[in-house]
């Protein structure tokens, strides 16, 4: 209640009152947290979290790094609470590589030929040069690697930065992963 209270007075323009109303329900978050988890009840425990953790991020100063940090935290895995989200977020990072790809080359090592989008070709073949740059998405953005298809040099550093995205991603889902794992009795039932 009080967190709906802070978000009505935010809009209102009363922000001193919004930021007391966010304190004081990140206060009551953080009660019936510990209430839950000592008695056990992680699943109910880890939703509170949450809730704790975005009355926190409310209350903070706006426009601080902290903040953005926080919702980022938020945006990138729901403060751990929600693996879910680390799905679509590597989900959308191969897509969008894939279509820069696909707009800006790729090179096939085997047949030693560019992989690109080709304005006069029919669609079957352009079809068929997306699915490579999407196969190059998935490999790159896990740093599988398998050389059969390499960056050219335009893509080159979108690539490296897609491979150290990918890396940090996996890091974040197995933590995450293994948090709700841990925490629930029923862990599948509970990841998303």
């Amino acid at each position: 209640l009080n967190e709906l209270k802070g978000d009505e007075a935010h809009r209102k323009g009363d922000h001193e009152a919004a930021h007391k109303l966010w304190q004081e329900a990140e206060e009551v978050y953080l009660a019936l947290l510990n209430n839950y988890r000592e008695a056990g009840q992680h699943i109910k425990g880890g939703e509170l979290f949450y809730r704790f953790m975005v009355a926190g991020r409310k209350a903070m100063a706006r426009f601080t790094v902290a903040r953005w940090v926080s919702r980022f935290t938020d945006l990138l895995c729901g403060y751990g609470e929600r693996p879910a989200r680390v799905i679509i977020t590597c989900l959308l990072l191969i897509l969008v590589s894939s279509l820069f790809f696909f707009a800006f080359g790729i090179q096939d090592m085997i047949y030693d030929e560019p992989i690109e989008y080709v304005p006069g070709a029919g669609w079957n073949e352009n079809l068929r040069a997306y699915g490579k740059c999407v196969y190059f998405g998935v490999i790159t953005m896990t740093t599988t690697g398998y050389g059969d298809i390499a960056p050219n040099t335009v893509t080159r550093p979108f690539a490296a930065a897609e491979a150290l995205a990918g890396a940090f991603l996996m890091s974040v889902f197995v933590v995450v992963f293994v948090r709700k794992t841990i925490a629930s009795p029923r862990p599948l039932a509970h990841m998303i």
